[in-house]
């Protein structure tokens, strides 16, 4: 594969970003969710006006949005930011066929030098408790499930920085 570009989500990513999510989510949750649900909730969530709303966030700084483009396709993006809870991943998603060929981690390493850049030493995500793919794709990159603070459908799962890095490297 050529090289992976990432850069900041801007507005017109948008629709793209959108489209990510669509086929993601229907990769991913294709045996918990029927199709319709999955349909309903990216474009309810993932529509492009929501997404396209962050934009000046981004360039503000006080979020971090990237995309990993092939070519000059979106192929997938990280979305993290600083809620009640602290630093938390928001969303990852990448194309089913860059599955497991780094994108995600690569998404996320940039997303944690965020994090730690904002003081942070630990940061969570929920997962659906039945997204086998997410749940090991976080343990392997150093996250671990912390029950107490699981809410209905969804593992919460944290990772704590050792040191001034992130546990791991990128590929």
């Amino acid at each position: 594969m050529t090289e992976i570009l990432y850069r900041p989500f801007t507005v017109q990513d948008a629709p793209a970003v959108s489209q990510v999510a669509l086929e993601a989510w229907c990769y991913t949750y294709q045996g918990i969710y029927n199709a319709a649900f999955i349909a309903s909730f990216v474009q309810t969530h993932y529509a492009p006006a929501h997404l396209a709303a962050l934009a000046p966030q981004v360039q503000a700084g006080p979020i971090f949005f990237e995309v990993a483009v092939h070519h000059t396709q979106i192929v997938g993006y990280c979305h993290i930011a600083i809620t009640a809870r602290g630093a938390e991943l928001l969303r990852l998603y990448v194309l089913p066929p860059y599955i497991g060929q780094g994108l995600g981690w690569g998404l996320l390493h940039r997303g944690e030098a965020f994090v730690a850049a904002q003081g942070f030493h630990t940061y969570g995500c929920f997962v659906h408790k039945d997204n086998e793919v997410g749940k090991r794709f976080y343990v392997r990159r150093g996250f671990r499930h912390v029950s107490a603070q699981d809410r209905e459908d969804d593992w919460y799962m944290e990772k704590v920085f050792v040191g001034e890095t992130s546990v791991g490297n990128p590929p």
